[in-house]
C-alpha cells in the first residue's frame, strides 16, 4: 500500500507585482507559478528542471511557505499549511529546511561555524547547551568536516566545504523534508559529485525527501526518483527518471534531454537528430495563450496557439506518467 504524501502541493500559484496603479491595484504581474500540482512521499527525491526563470526555485520556497501562495492549497504531513500563521508555521519549520544555491552569501559571514550550526537549537529551544555543542560537532562529522573547524568563519572555507556547512544547518533539527535549491550549481563539477554522493547518503541514513531544483538534468537523474521538468511556471512533464528519459513525450523535455552534452565520434554527432528550440522564453508577465510552449515548440498546431492542453497521466495507474500537450 503507498504511503500517503509527505507533502501535497494543489494547484499552487504564485505571483509578484510589477506595476500599481494610483489605488495600489495591481495592473501588472510575473505569474512566477502556475496552478502546479505535485505530490512527494516520505523517503522520495522528486527533481525539478527547466530554464532560469522557468519557476523553480519560486516553487520550492513556496513549497516550505518561505512564500506566501497567491493559489490553491499546500499540504504537509496532512495539514493544511497554506494560510497557517507564522506562530504554528514556525513548529513545523523543524521539518522542512531548504539548502540554498549560494554557499557563500546564505551563511553569515560574522559568525563562527559554530554559532551558526547552533542557531537552529537556540530558536526552536531544543536540548542544553552542552548537548546542542555536541550536536554541532556530530554534524560537522556527518557533512565530512572536521570538528575542530567549527571556530572558523565561512570566509575560510571552500564552496564545497560551505554547501557542506548549509547542509548540516539543514538537517540540524532532524527535518523529514529538504528543499535542494541548485545546491550544485555553484561549485566545481569535481566537487559535485562529493556534495550529491553527501545527499544520496543523508536521505537514506535520515530518510529525508528531497524537492531536489537544478538546471542539470544529468544531475537530477543520477539523484532524483521521480524528475518534473517546468516551463514557464507550469509542470508539463512529470514521471519516474528512467521513464523520463527513456520515454520523453513532451517536446520541451526531449529538446533538454537531447542538449546533454555526450562524448561522441564527430560522424556520430552528426548524425544525431536534436531537436531544436525556436526564439526565446516568453515574457512571463505576459505569458502566451494556449499551450505556453508553442511559441517555441516545432510541432506546435493551431490548436496549441488558443487551447490549454490537459495535464493528464498517460501512463499507468501504479506508473503514473503526466504530461501536458495536445499531440501525445
Amino acid at each position: 500500500m503507498e504511503s500517503a504524501p509527505l507533502v501535497e502541493v494543489n494547484a499552487v500559484s504564485k505571483y509578484f507585482p510589477t506595476k500599481k496603479n494610483l489605488f495600489g491595484k495591481v495592473i501588472e504581474r510575473v505569474n512566477a507559478v502556475q496552478s502546479v500540482d505535485l505530490r512527494i512521499h516520505p523517503g522520495e527525491t522528486v527533481g525539478l528542471v527547466g530554464e532560469s526563470g522557468c519557476g523553480k526555485s519560486t516553487l520550492g520556497r513556496t513549497v516550505i511557505r518561505l512564500y506566501q501562495p497567491d493559489g490553491g492549497r499546500i499540504r504537509f504531513q496532512g495539514q493544511d499549511v497554506t494560510h497557517m500563521k507564522h506562530a504554528h508555521l514556525r513548529a513545523l519549520r523543524r521539518q522542512m529546511q531548504i539548502v540554498f544555491q549560494d554557499p557563500f552569501s546564505s551563511l553569515n559571514p560574522r559568525m563562527s561555524i559554530e554559532s551558526i550550526l547552533l542557531e537552529p537549537f537556540v530558536i526552536h529551544g531544543v536540548g542544553t547547551h552542552v548537548e546542542r555543542k555536541k550536536r554541532v560537532c556530530e554534524l560537522l562529522e556527518l557533512v565530512g568536516l572536521d570538528s575542530d573547524c567549527r571556530g572558523k568563519y565561512p570566509h575560510e572555507f571552500s564552496g564545497g566545504q560551505r554547501q557542506r556547512i548549509g547542509i548540516a544547518r539543514a538537517i540540524a533539527l532532524n527535518p523529514s523534508f529538504v528543499v535542494a535549491d541548485e545546491p550544485v550549481s555553484a561549485l566545481d563539477v569535481s566537487i559535485q559529485s562529493q556534495i550529491l554522493n553527501l545527499l544520496i547518503q543523508l536521505k537514506k541514513e535520515m530518510g529525508l525527501a528531497y524537492l531536489f531544483i537544478a538546471h542539470d538534468l544529468a544531475v537530477v537523474y543520477h539523484i532524483s526518483d521521480r524528475i518534473g521538468v517546468m516551463y514557464l511556471g507550469k509542470i508539463v512533464e512529470l514521471a519516474d527518471a528512467e521513464d523520463l528519459y527513456t520515454r520523453r513525450l513532451h517536446p520541451y523535455t526531449q529538446a533538454l534531454i537531447a542538449a546533454i552534452p555526450v562524448a561522441e565520434y564527430r560522424e556520430a554527432r552528426r548524425d544525431r537528430k536534436i531537436p531544436t528550440l525556436s526564439g526565446d522564453i516568453p515574457n512571463p508577465i505576459f505569458p502566451p495563450s494556449g499551450c505556453s510552449f508553442h511559441t517555441r515548440c516545432p510541432h506546435a498546431q493551431e490548436k496549441c496557439r488558443t487551447v490549454v492542453p490537459e495535464y493528464r497521466n498517460v501512463g499507468s495507474e501504479k506508473k503514473p506518467h503526466m504530461v501536458a500537450c495536445h499531440y501525445v
